[in-house]
């Protein structure tokens, strides 16, 4: 999938745009990251995790309407695709343990994940 240079960081920040990966390939990026840092390195992940709320439920609804608004200017060319890819909280932390990671500190949808294990 991609070519890894030897060099390996201490951490990776990936803030608002985790979720823009396809769920797919969410597994397969946190692989990516355990490889990409060093022992015991750290990584800064942003997940948008599903809510089924009141108020998370107005908010998917004023999205699709834009989303919905994007389709008509796709139609005439001036339109762009957004990928979203909400996880549950089991999704989340499925993820993770596979991946070779542990769950450091966490604020709300903002996880701090420390590398335990190496993935080849």
């Amino acid at each position: 999938m991609t070519t890894y240079s030897k060099r390996k960081y201490s951490l990776i920040f990936c803030y608002e745009t985790f979720f823009h990966v396809p769920s797919h390939l969410g597994y397969l990026t946190m692989i990516n990251f355990n490889k990409s840092l060093k022992k015991e390195g750290l990584a800064i992940i942003q997940f948008a995790i599903e809510d089924k709320s009141l108020r998370k439920q107005f908010f998917e609804i004023i999205f699709s309407i834009v989303f919905d608004i994007n389709k008509i200017f796709n139609f005439f060319g001036k339109g762009f695709n957004v990928t979203v890819t909400r996880y549950t909280e089991e999704e989340i932390k499925d993820i993770i343990y596979r991946t070779g990671f542990v769950i450091d500190k966490r604020l709300n949808n903002l996880f701090l994940l420390k590398k335990v294990k190496e993935i080849n």
